[in-house]
């Protein structure tokens, strides 16, 4: 129990208890903690009403209150239309609101080896040292198309420079888009040369994370951008819904050339058009038949996770459809 490690009638750790059970570090965050000095049994209150006691009005005036609601930046907005794949922006997400595992981060909670960087083995890993401090990080920046040099912000906080990749400064010689989709790529690799370094002992060469970047950059770039001009080109259809206890799911691709990675969409509904879920994907496939039938079966698999069995396929590939029909 707790009350154990304290000195009796006092209000004082036993120092001499905690170095035989606890490491340093912990024995640190223990003795920082205050030990309250009234003998009271603790309850709970509720911080809203002046008698401390819950109701369900003081929690609606709660809820109710424009206050609580945060305040979204500008640039948070921008990150989810970033043209790089999920994964990559939502890891870029986690690095905006610190929610990257770092060495540091996960020494707060439990005890760990080291704390030292697994790509340079010289510092804390901070979430800061990864992305702008590490030497490492420095030439996988400078080993991309861009041979940007980050050490000219290293006095900045992470967000400040993640700010940088939205919304860079004026006069910015590289065009932003190109600029955005370069930060979250480059970003995401690093994260994946570290835990590569970390569960396999591989260390990364900033050359070929280089030419990564702008491999990844180039063809997403590309394919988004293709995405969205022909959107504006498809005529406006019509949804029909399946019979009643059917589901119906829709599939649909972008597909440029068998030399870029082509774009995945699904969407599952019900026959009263209510969603259930969906999904994206990103493959390589030599033909837009082989992209449709790599999507369908995409399809397909959250189907069966869902446990929906009638189900209706919609496609926009004839071939594609012919081929289902003879089988």
């Amino acid at each position: 129990m707790v009350s154990q490690l304290i000195l009796p009638n006092s209000n004082l750790w036993n120092e001499t208890l905690l170095r035989s059970i606890f490491t340093h570090d912990i024995v640190h965050h223990i003795k920082n903690t205050a030990i309250a000095r009234n003998t009271q049994i603790d309850n709970l209150k509720w911080m809203h009403t002046k008698n401390g006691n819950h109701s369900v009005k003081s929690m609606y005036n709660y809820l109710s209150n424009g206050s609580i609601t945060p305040i979204v930046e500008k640039y948070h907005l921008k990150l989810w239309k970033a043209k790089a794949p999920p994964r990559v922006i939502l890891f870029s997400w986690k690095c905006l609101t610190d929610c990257v595992p770092t060495r540091e981060k996960i020494a707060k909670h439990v005890m760990i080896p080291t704390r030292l960087s697994p790509i340079c083995n010289l510092q804390v890993e901070s979430l800061k040292h990864m992305l702008l401090d590490c030497s490492f990080t420095q030439k996988f920046w400078f080993a991309c198309l861009l041979n940007f040099r980050i050490i000219h912000f290293k006095n900045l906080i992470i967000t400040q420079w993640i700010k940088i990749w939205f919304t860079p400064p004026a006069n910015w010689i590289i065009e932003t888009s190109l600029w955005t989709s370069s930060c979250v790529n480059i970003t995401w690799l690093i994260w994946k040369s570290r835990c590569r370094k970390i569960f396999q002992n591989k260390t990364a060469d900033p050359l070929h994370i280089g030419k990564t970047t702008d491999l990844v950059v180039k063809q997403y770039h590309n394919i988004t951008c293709t995405a969205a001009t022909q959107i504006h080109d498809q005529p406006t259809s019509i949804w029909l819904p399946p019979p009643p206890s059917f589901y119906k799911i829709n599939v649909d691709i972008t597909f440029r050339s068998s030399q870029e990675i082509c774009g995945i969409g699904f969407i599952l509904r019900d026959s009263m058009g209510k969603f259930i879920t969906a999904g994206t994907r990103n493959t390589c496939a030599e033909t837009a038949e082989a992209a449709e039938y790599n999507g369908m079966l995409a399809a397909v698999r959250r189907c069966h996770e869902h446990r929906v069995r009638k189900i209706q396929l919609e496609t926009d590939n004839a071939a594609a459809a012919e081929f289902l029909r003879g089988k």
